[in-house]
C-alpha cells in the first residue's frame, strides 16, 4: 500500500519520502517483513508499548501479545477519544450520558450480562468493547490467526478506530492440534484464556480515564461462523 501510495504522489508532498521508505520492502526479494520492520523503526512508528510472553500449549518457545491493559492505558492518555466514541475530555460527561442509553438499550437484548448485577450504578463509567477473531492468510499464503479488540461504540467507522490488535499466530503452530469445534484446539484455548484474564482484569479494576475510572466489558465476540465456533466450542448438531 506504501508503495502503491507513494507512486502517486510528487517528491516533495508531505508523506512522500516516509511512503517511499515503507515501500522498499516493496521491491525486495527477499524477508520482506524483516525490511519493512526495520524501516517503521527507523522512522519512529513503533508502538511504545512493553509487550507481554507467556506459555502456550505444547510451544517451545512463549507467544507474544500487545497487553490490552498497556494499549488502552495508553489510548487513554495519549488520543481519549479513541475509547470514547470521538468525545473530548471536556465532553465527558456527554459520553457518559450517552453510555447510559446504550446500557439501558442493550439490557433489553442481554438483561443477563453479569454488569446489571455487579456495576449497577457504575453504568455511566462502562464501556462496551467486543473481540474480534478470524483465520486469514498471510504473505506467505498460508493461514494466521489473528485477535484483536475495540470498543462497541466507536470514534468512527475507519478500521484503526474499531480495532486495536491483540495477537496472532501461524498456523503451523496450532493445526495440529484440531480436534473439531466441541473439544476445541488446546493452542487456540490457550491463547483466547490470556486474551479473557486481561480483559477480566479491565472489567475488573478498570483504567483511568479524565481522573475518572472506566472499566471496559465485554459484549460481544466478531467474527465469521468458524472463528465464533472455534472459540465458543459450538455443539454442531442436525434438527
Amino acid at each position: 500500500m506504501a508503495y502503491n501510495n507513494a507512486r502517486t504522489m510528487s517528491p516533495g508532498t508531505y508523506g512522500y519520502s516516509e511512503l517511499m521508505q515503507l515501500g522498499y520492502a516493496h521491491e525486495c526479494a527477499d524477508d520482506k517483513e524483516s525490511i519493512l520492520l526495520r524501516n517503521i523503526a527507523k522512522l519512529g512508528y513503533m508502538l511504545k508499548i512493553e509487550l507481554k510472553k507467556f506459555s502456550l500449549f505444547d510451544q517451545t518457545s512463549p507467544h507474544t501479545c500487545v497487553p490490552v491493559r498497556a494499549l488502552a492505558e495508553w489510548i487513554a492518555d495519549m488520543c481519549p477519544d479513541r475509547l470514547l466514541g470521538g468525545y473530548k475530555l471536556e465532553s465527558l460527561s456527554d459520553f457518559q450520558s450517552l453510555l447510559q442509553q446504550f446500557w439501558k438499550s442493550y439490557r433489553v437484548q442481554n438483561g443477563e450480562h453479569q454488569v446489571f448485577q455487579e456495576k449497577t450504578h457504575l453504568l455511566r463509567n462502562c464501556l462496551p468493547i467486543k473481540v474480534h477473531t478470524d483465520e486469514g492468510t498471510g504473505l506467505r499464503k498460508t493461514a494466521i490467526y489473528q485477535y484483536s479488540w475495540g470498543p462497541v461504540i466507536a470514534k468512527d467507522l475507519s478500521t484503526t478506530n474499531r480495532y486495536y490488535f491483540w495477537s496472532c499466530i501461524f498456523h503451523e503452530q496450532y493445526r495440529r492440534h484440531h480436534a473439531g469445534y466441541e473439544v476445541g484446539n488446546l493452542v487456540l484455548d490457550d491463547l483466547m484464556g490470556e486474551m479473557g484474564r486481561q480483559l477480566t482484569d479491565l472489567y475488573n479494576n478498570g483504567i483511568e480515564i479524565g481522573g475518572q475510572r472506566f472499566f471496559l466489558v465485554l459484549t460481544g465476540l466478531e467474527g465469521d461462523l468458524p472463528s465464533q465456533a472455534r472459540v465458543c466450542h459450538c455443539n454442531w448438531f442436525e434438527i
